[in-house]
């Protein structure tokens, strides 16, 4: 990733980055080019390459360089959200515990790749002594590791 110089930021640049900004009461919302994950990209005029809006926003206000390392985690958790206030530094492991505190995290049926519903967990552990966990891996087309889960309670723990 990318990593400019804050001395890369030109007065220029600066006036051309917040020409794409939405100011609300709360966040600060991007309306430049948007990735394909849903975040505000900045194209550099310096040397053609870009950077995260949020980034950018964040080396300008608290006038620090990042490292790549380094995440930048909004609280109000709006990618488009570029609110100095709303932006905090932090590691990978910050941000999935962010993610996972704040209930966003793909679990259950809302995890894309999950063959199983809520109703069929359900299923499983009612059922599970009149069925062999083979008969229902197939019935379900699952592993029978992936019935074992469930029955003792290792998965789908919030059902």
């Amino acid at each position: 990733m990318l990593i400019p110089k804050i001395s890369c930021f030109t007065t220029r640049e600066q006036k051309r980055f917040f020409s794409k900004i939405y100011i609300t009461d709360d966040c600060w919302i991007w309306h430049g080019t948007i990735n394909a994950t849903g975040y505000g990209v900045f194209f550099l005029s310096y040397n053609r390459k870009q950077i995260l809006s949020h980034r950018y926003s964040y080396q300008l206000f608290y006038k620090t360089e990042l490292t790549t390392s380094r995440i930048i985690r909004h609280k109000c958790d709006n990618p488009l959200c570029i609110n100095p206030r709303h932006l905090i530094i932090g590691s990978h492991a910050d941000n999935v515990k962010d993610r996972v505190e704040r209930g966003r995290s793909a679990i259950g049926e809302n995890n894309g790749r999950s063959k199983l519903t809520i109703k069929d967990v359900k299923y499983i552990r009612k059922n599970y002594r009149q069925h062999s966990r083979k008969e229902l891996a197939n019935i379900y087309s699952v592993d029978r590791k992936v019935v074992y889960d469930i029955i003792h309670n290792n998965t789908w723990k919030d059902i």
